[in-house]
């Protein structure tokens, strides 16, 4: 795991201010951003609010397009 950076911190609160409540996401996204490792997710709609609000969403992989 890796800690978050102070550039997560922002990032995170900019997607809490966007209207997700799940921190947890926040900083799983903000840290995949910052170390351009993608991730794996559960989580089709956390991966379609960041679609809808125009967030980088590449980097976060569902269980469907991961063949799983």
């Amino acid at each position: 795991m890796l800690p978050p950076a102070e550039d997560d911190l922002n990032t995170s609160y900019d997607l809490i201010l966007s209207g997700w409540n799940d921190i947890f996401d926040a900083i799983l996204y903000a840290v995949s951003k910052r170390t351009k490792m993608r991730v794996l997710t559960m989580d089709t709609a956390f991966k379609s609010f960041l679609k809808e609000r125009r967030f980088d969403h590449d980097l976060l992989v569902t269980l469907d397009e991961a063949g799983l």
